[in-house]
């Protein structure tokens, strides 16, 4: 049930494929690369996958939602629901 209710609240969010470019210290949150050449922040709750497995330069899907930057008050996009793309053997 938690898929399907998952699966339809992100439908409707731009999905995109990046690659983790930093872990900030605390270990909350981070940033990645997408394809397009932006840089999307994200918390490391809204990974979706063993913990242990993100780190830098992990190649991940993720949706694209609107967001605020408190520290420079403005809007802004940042990335959510953030899975690991499977790797191929």
């Amino acid at each position: 049930m938690k898929v399907l209710w998952e699966k339809e609240k992100y439908s409707s969010l731009p999905s995109m494929v990046g690659t983790v470019k930093t872990i900030l210290k605390d270990g909350k949150a981070g940033f990645i690369s997408s394809e397009n050449g932006k840089d999307y922040y994200f918390k490391t709750n809204s990974f979706k996958g063993n913990k242990n497995r993100l780190e830098r330069g992990l190649k991940v899907s993720f949706f694209i939602e609107d967001s605020f930057d408190k520290k420079k008050k403005i809007n802004t996009k940042a990335a959510t629901y953030v899975k690991e793309i499977n790797r191929k053997a």
